[in-house]
């Protein structure tokens, strides 16, 4: 069984901590599980450990096309999650894939939980989710000792490990909402896109949002804590005249209003949009596929590191039945990347440089405090993301586990040797010219993840790859070798082996701060430029559907 771990209290600030009976969520969650910590099955095995966790969502939804409101609303949202443990720390129900699904780790997610605090219903809703994981544990366990039986699996780990767990209760997060100024803020930046007969559609959207997570565990441990979240959204499509789908836009995310742009700012952001989409339209598809140097610049640096070092390194217990090859933590303790490269996380810090870090969060969601952790120091791969579920290489947890997986939290990019923008377009030259190319790839901007790649991360997990997928980048330049810069559109990068890391020659000295979802998670990545020695794209190879036939209406109204 689990040796006892250290339980160690955090109280928020100066904040007077608030007692289980103060908080019928908590008091819900503990008293449930108690209840079916002494269940009786009769032949079947009892529990060794349960844990259940109910993340409250409230929200305020504003959006507005072309001027006009199309979506005001407010909403709250509960979930409940379960994890039901039958067997030993040893060999437990969790970490194996049969029939074609990974059994382990939390489920329950979704309906069914009341909005409204409701201590009676709450429970209602657990002893639910309780009793159905458990069922589905003890049939899990039975196939997994089976595929044991008739399958040899050399240096199988533990399937939960110990840690020093802490009961982190901080106050529950609020927030408030000027919504008749972010009315006039939607309506006023989409109604930018109305002088603009190009754009097909445009949308500006406001979001604000608390979360509050309660998560409570038999080891036993209690934790609390909320955040809260603000964005700002243009997005804009339209088709160039050979029908090719384009489509543009910009985010702005912080945890207040005074962490937003001002309306005049968030303005002249619609109006370049509008010019961007307007000078994609018209611009040349790449004509050949590209295989050569490639600099990453702005948001595009910093998704590319997330992509090729913060997911790959996520999620890292393989579970049993289920096989990649070719994944980044196998090479623990070798060099993967260049020695330019040093790669840090740290989800303790909150901002950077005055800008909201959103991957910070006070405790993980197995109950451990996280740790600030050194993924790669000098192109060595020096450890990965870790929950209480350990790998061959490395058994404790760093404090990393998010959706009952390591994850992500604050992804810190810092070169060894930082360069000048200007130095690295002159190495991008240099290279193209080595290779008798006329001219090398400058992304500055990756358009949304597709649908499949989103949906297999909510499966599977970003660190279950054998390969850095990246999504069709947004804004491509080529760059010939007199330093002329030309738009490409429709260009798509290839399959990438993690070979590209080795392949970095060149990084920047102007970081930036990309916020975005990975896994699931709000996650922020700080990273500067980089320049690849060689990446392969392709040009685009598909048939469109034809322009519409007569012009938007409002265009269409115009003298």
């Amino acid at each position: 069984m689990i040796i006892g771990p250290a339980v160690i209290v955090l109280l928020a600030f100066a904040a007077p901590a608030t007692k289980d009976s103060d908080d019928p969520t908590l008091r819900a969650l503990v008293d449930e599980l108690a209840r079916y910590q002494s269940l009786k099955a009769g032949s079947l095995e009892r529990p060794y450990h349960l844990e259940a966790a109910v993340v409250d969502l409230e929200s305020v939804d504003l959006q507005a096309s072309f001027g006009a409101l199309t979506q005001d609303g407010h909403a709250k949202h509960s979930m409940a999650t379960v994890d039901v443990r039958v067997g030993t720390p040893q060999l437990d129900n969790s970490n194996f894939r049969g029939a074609g699904f990974a059994f382990g780790g939390m489920h329950g997610l979704g309906g069914g939980v009341p909005r409204d605090s409701d201590y009676d219903a709450l429970r209602q809703a657990l002893w639910l989710r309780l009793d159905d994981d458990y069922k589905q544990a003890v049939e899990n366990l039975a196939h997994k000792r089976a595929y044991l039986e008739t399958n040899l699996v050399p240096d199988r780990p533990d399937d939960f490990g110990p840690a020093a767990l802490s009961n982190v209760l901080l106050p529950r997060a609020t927030f408030k909402v000027d919504r008749p100024r972010w009315v006039r803020i939607v309506k006023a930046t989409s109604a930018v896109f109305r002088d603009q007969p190009l754009v097909s559609t445009a949308t500006a959207s406001f979001e604000a949002s608390s979360t509050n997570q309660c998560l409570v565990t038999t080891d036993p441990v209690r934790t609390r804590f909320g955040d809260v979240h603000r964005s700002f959204a243009l997005t804009a499509t339209a088709q160039a005249p050979d029908g090719m789908p384009l489509q543009v836009s910009y985010e702005a995310l912080g945890r207040t209003d005074a962490d937003l742009p001002k309306e005049a700012q968030l303005v002249r952001e619609a109006n370049q949009l509008g010019k961007q989409l307007e000078a994609l339209a018209h611009a040349p598809v790449l004509p050949e596929d590209y295989s050569g140097p490639v600099l990453f610049t702005g948001r595009a640096a910093a998704m590319f590191f997330l992509k090729a070092i913060g997911e790959p390194l996520s999620n890292p217990r393989e579970p049993l039945g289920q096989s990649v090859e070719g994944r980044l933590i196998e090479r623990l303790g070798k060099h993967v990347a260049s020695k330019l490269v040093t790669v840090r996380d740290d989800p303790t810090v909150k901002s950077w440089h005055g800008i909201p870090l959103m991957g910070w969060f006070p405790v993980d969601d197995d109950g451990v405090v996280p740790k600030p952790i050194t993924l790669v120091e000098g192109g060595v791969l020096e450890t990965y993301y870790m929950s209480r579920i350990p790998t061959r290489k490395v058994a404790e947890t760093n404090g990393h586990s998010r959706a009952s997986r390591g994850s992500v939290g604050n992804l810190f990019v810092e070169p060894t040797e930082p360069t000048s923008r200007a130095a690295l377009k002159h190495q991008l030259i240099e290279l193209a010219k080595e290779n008798d190319q006329a001219y090398g790839l400058l992304v500055e901007d990756f358009a949304g993840r597709p649908a499949d790649q989103a949906m297999f991360e909510m499966f599977y997990g970003g660190g279950s790859r054998g390969d850095i997928s990246l999504p069709s980048p947004s804004i491509v330049y080529r760059v010939f070798l007199d330093g002329r810069e030309e738009l490409v559109r429709g260009a798509t990068f290839k399959s990438i082996s993690f070979r590209a890391l080795r392949d970095i020659v060149a990084m920047g000295d102007e970081p930036i701060v990309l916020n975005t979802i990975s896994n699931g998670q709000p996650v922020a990545a700080v990273a500067p430029s980089v320049l690849v020695k060689e990446l392969e794209l392709k040009k685009p190879n598909h048939d469109f559907e034809k322009p519409p036939t007569i012009p938007r209406p409002v265009v269409a109204a115009k003298p």
